[in-house]
């Protein structure tokens, strides 16, 4: 079944007070419950190359502490429920990361892993976008099914089989008689 549809997911951050993460995620233009704002955890406050340095290229660690950091509580249970559901309808869901700060901007998205270990960036029918808020939003387009490609084979022109058969060696019993 192709996707017919596709949700919205908008995920704002901007610092706060502090230096304290300030997330904001909406819904399909819904807040999902009132903003949060706690501190980033150390290990990435400085970059995620540092952080991976750290913990020795693992992945799965760094998607845990972008997911902590990026949806916090109920907004990753959300975000976790709108994922299930769409793929039961075969919806897809657009997951917008919005943020004018460039380091913020820089954080792995792709790896955040949300609470129940769902990384929505490799789900089917999931598209993860990062953009400055000022930049152009792009078009809701649903994502193009599968590709199906359908091929005729047929023989050649008769026209072309003679001629092949005309310029055929003759046989080598000595008959001299053509295949």
């Amino acid at each position: 079944m192709g996707i017919v549809s596709e949700r919205s997911v908008r995920v704002l951050l901007h610092w706060g007070e502090g230096r304290r993460l300030h997330v904001r995620t909406e819904i399909d233009g819904t807040p999902v419950q009132p903003d949060e704002e706690f501190p980033l955890g150390k290990e990435l406050s400085s970059s995620y190359r540092a952080f991976l340095d750290l913990h020795k290229g693992d992945l799965g660690t760094l998607g845990a502490a972008v997911g902590g950091a990026v949806f916090p509580g109920a907004h990753g249970a959300a975000v976790e429920a709108l994922c299930a559901a769409a793929r039961q309808r075969g919806e897809g869901v657009r997951l917008v990361f919005e943020t004018a700060a460039p380091d913020l901007l820089a954080l792995p998205f792709e790896a955040a892993r949300l609470p129940g270990g769902l990384v929505p960036a490799l789900e089917p029918g999931v598209r993860v976008l990062r953009r400055h808020p000022k930049a152009a939003a792009p078009p809701l387009v649903p994502i193009p099914g599968p590709l199906r490609l359908l091929a005729a084979v047929g023989a050649p022109p008769l026209r072309l089989l003679q001629q092949v058969g005309r310029s055929a060696p003759r046989s080598r019993t000595g008959t001299g008689r053509r295949r």
